[in-house]
């Protein structure tokens, strides 16, 4: 069966309506048998004059409705230049409805740039925890230094989170969230349980949802400061490509899937209604500007992508290099608008680093099939080479050598130099553009550490400067007008509530030199 974009979207259609009109009810008096806050708080998509600030009531997390039924519950909040709310400067109320899931998202403009606000809820006689948000330095503000920290791959049964108690003493102005914020599957060795294996509608996503949020070290990062988020494959289905399913006997219902998954995830985060596009669909991408010092491109490369060409059954490690469907000239990875939105970015950045924000290993990564041949990883940019030369080109035309590239989704630590051609045996002759840094998994399994050793050292993957997957936690940089200085952290174990915390690796940029210069 073919589907088209828009029977994709009427099949889409009963599955949710988090854009449909709002039921007009009242707001009902209510008074909770437990703490309706027990997901917590979190602030999001910062600008220079504001951010979202996010709670969802669900005094019982492990129900689809949180325990809220389809009552509509008014929530005040308050947002205070301290810590103890001595001094507010704005105050409201929002109603909690069913069709969001209870979930509160209010958009806050008209504050000052480059500062920390603390804000709080409460509805029904009880206060939630307090939470602390950071709006963005001032458009064109001069910095002489700025902290960012980002993550990716999450898996709840496979580890405590306590990377982020980490990041947290780290303290970063801002958390860039790559995707995989919770898996869909369960696999791997586990120490705690998903509440259902294959979630599929929305009551399923929700609970899923809440059992993440349900983590305290989860938490805690989410009151610290703002973060930026974007989504990759697990948080709907894995290696999902559009509105195509890993598994061709689930194309039919998939597109219900896919926006019940999209709707949980705009109900449990911290993000702007301005994010909610169409029924099924949301616009992720965007663009965040700090001070004078860097541009953030954050990217979505799920919703828009070509399906894989030439998949085997390993599809997910590897597939024949030479796949001549694989090098087809219209295949994408953002579609076209977000290539276009992508390219005047990076052409008029108003900033001294241009960085790229997205899920994946954006470098080629040579990799061997089972049957000992060249291969590519099919569901990263690999699979896409046309698309991303298409970036390359445009990076190389920055005679700063400015750009930096963030990602995640590999379970690894790697530290990459970009050169100019992508493809495979002409990229180490070609000059560098560019830098590149992926985080490794909070929690979620790693590879396999000897053989992909054995395979950047045999395959020509020379621009792969350093790369482990041995262990797990996040990436943090402390950005200059001079230079990027990257931290790998490692945590000692994700089994155990009170680990140790180190440095893996430290890495510099030098701002008109392209590359990584381990420190």
């Amino acid at each position: 069966m073919s589907v088209t974009r828009r029977s994709a979207f009427a099949l889409a259609a009963g599955a949710t309506a988090f854009l449909s009109a709002r039921p007009g009810r009242a707001a009902e008096p209510v008074r909770f048998s437990a703490d309706p806050f027990k997901l917590g708080v979190a602030s999001g998509d910062p600008t220079a004059d504001g951010f979202v600030i996010w709670t969802r009531l669900a005094p019982e997390p492990f129900e689809p409705d949180g325990g809220m039924g389809d009552r509509t519950v008014e929530v005040a909040w308050t947002i205070a230049e301290d810590d103890r709310f001595r001094t507010p400067v704005r105050s409201g109320t929002q109603l909690a409805h069913g069709d969001r899931g209870h979930a509160i998202h209010v958009e806050l403009t008209g504050l000052q740039p480059g500062r920390p606000y603390w804000y709080r809820f409460e509805a029904g006689g009880v206060r939630s925890p307090a939470g602390r948000a950071m709006t963005l330095p001032a458009l064109g503000s001069p910095l002489d230094r700025y902290r960012l920290a980002w993550v990716s791959c999450q898996h709840f049964e496979q580890g405590f989170f306590t990377a982020y108690r980490d990041m947290v003493a780290w303290d970063p102005g801002l958390i860039l969230h790559l995707g995989d914020y919770i898996y869909e599957s369960s696999f791997g060795q586990q120490i705690r349980r998903h509440p259902n294996r294959d979630p599929r509608t929305l009551d399923d996503y929700r609970v899923h949802h809440a059992v993440y949020k349900l983590d305290e070290d989860l938490q805690a990062a989410h009151r610290h400061t703002s973060w930026a988020l974007i989504w990759d494959d697990h948080d709907v289905a894995n290696d999902y490509a559009g509105l195509i399913p890993p598994n061709p006997a689930d194309l039919e219902g998939f597109p219900a899937r896919r926006a019940a998954g999209y709707q949980a995830w705009f109900e449990n985060l911290p993000i702007s209604r301005r994010s909610l596009v169409s029924q099924g669909e949301m616009r992720i991408y965007q663009q965040l500007i700090i001070g004078d010092l860097a541009q953030i491109a954050l990217l979505d490369n799920r919703q828009y992508r070509s399906p894989r060409a030439c998949v085997d059954p390993q599809r997910w490690r590897s597939t024949l290099k030479a796949c001549p469907d694989n090098r087809a000239p219209g295949r994408t990875m953002l579609g076209d608008e977000q290539e276009h939105w992508l390219g005047q970015t990076l052409d008029h950045a108003p900033t001294r680093w241009n960085v790229i924000a997205q899920q994946t290993m954006f470098s080629p990564f040579l990799q061997k099939t089972a049957q000992g041949e060249w291969g590519a990883y099919m569901d990263g940019w690999s699979a896409y080479p046309a698309a991303r030369q298409a970036i390359l080109d445009r990076i190389a035309q920055r005679p700063n050598r400015d750009t930096v590239i963030l990602g995640g989704d590999m379970h690894s630590y790697f530290a990459v130099d970009v050169h100019a051609n992508g493809d495979d045996d002409k990229m180490l002759a070609s000059p560098l553009v560019a830098s590149e840094f992926v985080g490794g998994s909070v929690t979620t399994q790693n590879y396999n550490y000897e053989r992909w050793t054995r395979t950047i050292a045999e395959l020509g993957n020379q621009h792969i400067r350093f790369f482990d997957d041995r262990v797990h936690g996040w990436a943090g940089a402390e950005i200059t007008p001079a230079q990027w200085t990257v931290d790998f952290r490692a945590v000692s174990s994700t089994w155990v509530r009170d680990p140790t915390f180190s440095s893996l690796s430290r890495w510099a940029v030098e701002y008109g030199k392209a590359g990584v210069q381990r420190i």
